[in-house]
């Protein structure tokens, strides 16, 4: 009764769970996740919009330098100038053409105090500073990874923003940070500069972030395109963020268990990334504890009311309900005589009844179905076993006869000693199976026997490699094809036919081929000769098709036969079954 009991509560709990439970708490998540994506919809968009902020703020002050540095590069009146000066000799002539270049470059960057320095360098070597020196020797310069970079693209005329935040190159005391910026000018003629190189102070960036409130758990990173990280207000997630060309978007991360939600931006003119990240849990947290409220109150009701109609119908069920799951595990160990079940009018006892005239039927059936199969399984062997083709022993009878009219007893003795074994071995019953070097050494009897009616006309030779010789397979399986290679393999009168018999294990499997170089046959005989048992054009295929049904009858449609031929190329026959001794 104990078990009874919990098994009609598992039916009952699971028709709860799987028709209330489980679709309340998948509309309650679906709901939820509904209001999670209008939460955290509402969230990047003021997330987007600060980091937007922030991207055109920091684009609109690098934009003058970007400019500046192009108008530059296309002064021809500076690049001359500049190219000119490692070849003037004169002391004072080198120190006008170098005030006059720094007026002129003052001239551009009377804008900003931003600026840290210039360098232009010669296609030669060298270079000319402006502002401040360098730090570094023209070769350190010329090795560095972006200098190569932008030289072997073939850009020019193009202003392009480094990336990169360190102040590598100036005797700059005051600052370790730099937004730098390099270009290749397109103009010609006496023109020798190789590369130049700006380099301003990234102070002036930090107002178009240092003033921005965040929530304390709120982070605010502005990273290069290589991620080093240019500011951060402490609680950085740079190095959540995935590679990505995008220009705008966000990103859910998990950080040390602790998910966070990253939207960012891109700077155009630096290919920079600003990007605030914000606490999942601080977007979805009331949502979060009012759905936990919502189940939490919905499984205490739901189950009262379970248990309300659980006590309510178990008495009602129980006998009925227990005698059918005793049948039902009688039935399950293929025991189908079960006792009539109750004449009661209740829903379970017809469902009792319905069961017992089921199982009666399905009896009916499966007595039905065995029969026949079993009827047509024997009846299929006996067919095959009848259609061996009987043609070579008549054959060999009218040789018999021949040999003992014109040559004497010891040729008929040869002959009658072979016929005899090959048609006591098939005819005996003691069972159905001989090992490979028994099928080999009748099929030596059999070659005996077909050599007195074809005599010098073919040569067979029998091999059998390691591990086969035990093997298991059936009677008369290999005969047949040998007579098939003899009798159709032959050309003419002349030339010798070459037969080769060879049995292997390939794996778990026993391969017997009978190979020969006569006339061949075409793919339409060989797709003829394994889809019919019928005769046709004369060519005997019996034997074969025999073979083949015995095979896949025996051990399973993936064993049988298979024919290798072209015409005037021999025919290679295989025989595949599973290995057994």
């Amino acid at each position: 009764m104990k078990d009874l009991r919990h098994s009609i509560l598992i039916k009952y709990l699971t028709i709860y769970i799987i028709f209330i439970l489980i679709p309340v708490i998948f509309g309650e998540k679906t709901l939820a996740g509904y209001m999670e994506d209008i939460l955290v919809k509402d969230n990047i968009e003021t997330t987007m919009h600060m980091t937007s902020q922030i991207s055109n703020h920091i684009n609109a002050t690098t934009r003058p330098y970007v400019h500046t540095a192009g108008t530059i590069i296309n002064d021809s009146d500076i690049m001359n100038k500049v190219s000119k000066m490692p070849h003037i000799k004169n002391t004072k002539d080198k120190l006008r053409l170098q005030q006059q270049l720094e007026e002129k470059l003052a001239s551009y960057f009377n804008y900003t105090t931003d600026l840290i320095g210039v360098l232009f360098s010669y296609k030669d070597g060298g270079y000319y500073y402006y502002k401040n020196p360098p730090k570094i020797t023209d070769q350190e310069i010329r090795s560095l990874d972006w200098y190569q970079d932008i030289l072997e693209s073939g850009q020019q005329n193009i202003v392009i923003p480094l990336n990169t935040v360190d102040n590598f190159l100036f005797k700059i005391p005051k600052t370790s940070k730099v937004i730098s910026f390099a270009a290749v000018s397109e103009l010609k003629g006496d023109n020798q500069i190789e590369m130049v190189y700006f380099a301003f102070n990234p102070s002036v960036l930090r107002r178009a972030y240092s003033e921005l409130r965040l929530p304390e758990d709120w982070a605010l990173d502005v990273i290069t395109q290589t991620n080093n990280v240019v500011y951060t207000n402490g609680n950085s997630a740079a190095h959540l963020i995935e590679s990505t060309e995008q220009v705008s978007g966000y990103q859910k991360c998990n950080d040390n268990g602790k998910e966070l939600l990253l939207s960012y931006q891109t700077v155009p003119n630096l290919n920079w990334k600003v990007i605030v990240s914000v606490p999942y849990k601080k977007i979805t947290g009331k949502l979060e504890h009012a759905s936990t409220y919502f189940l939490v109150v919905f499984l205490i009701l739901s189950l009262i009311f379970f248990l309300v109609f659980f006590g309510s119908t178990i008495g009602m069920v129980m006998r009925p309900v227990r005698n059918l799951i005793r049948q039902t595990h009688r039935v399950e160990k293929g025991e189908f005589d079960l006792p009539a079940p109750s004449r009661g009018k209740s829903e379970i006892d017809r469902l009792n009844q319905s069961f017992f005239q089921m199982v009666e039927r399905l009896k009916s059936l499966l007595y039905a179905v065995e029969t026949k199969e079993k009827e047509k399984v024997y009846l299929e062997l006996q067919s095959l076993q009848y259609q061996i083709n009987p043609h070579f022993l008549f054959n060999t009878l009218n040789s018999i006869t021949t040999i003992a009219e014109n040559c004497g007893a010891d040729n008929v003795t040869v002959m009658s000693s072979s016929l005899t074994k090959l048609l006591y071995n098939t005819l005996e019953k003691s069972g159905s199976l001989n090992t490979v070097e028994q099928s080999f050494d009748l099929l030596r009897n059999y070659e005996a026997i077909m050599s007195f009616r074809y005599p010098g006309r073919f040569e067979v030779t029998y091999r059998i490699e390691e591990g086969a010789e035990n093997a298991l397979l059936p009677k008369m399986l290999v005969q047949p094809i040998l007579e098939n290679a003899i009798i159709h393999g032959l050309k003419d009168a002349f030339s010798v036919l070459h037969i080769l018999v060879i049995a292997k294990v390939k794996e778990d499997t026993l391969m017997i081929s009978v190979e020969d170089d006569g006339v061949g046959m075409a793919q339409e005989q060989i797709n003829e000769l394994l889809a019919s048992s019928l005769p046709k054009d004369g060519f005997n295929r019996i034997g074969i098709f025999n073979i083949h049904r015995r095979l896949q009858l025996n051990y399973g449609e993936q064993y049988g036969i298979s024919i290798l031929s072209k015409e005037g190329e021999g025919v290679k026959v295989i025989a595949k079954l599973p290995y057994c001794i």
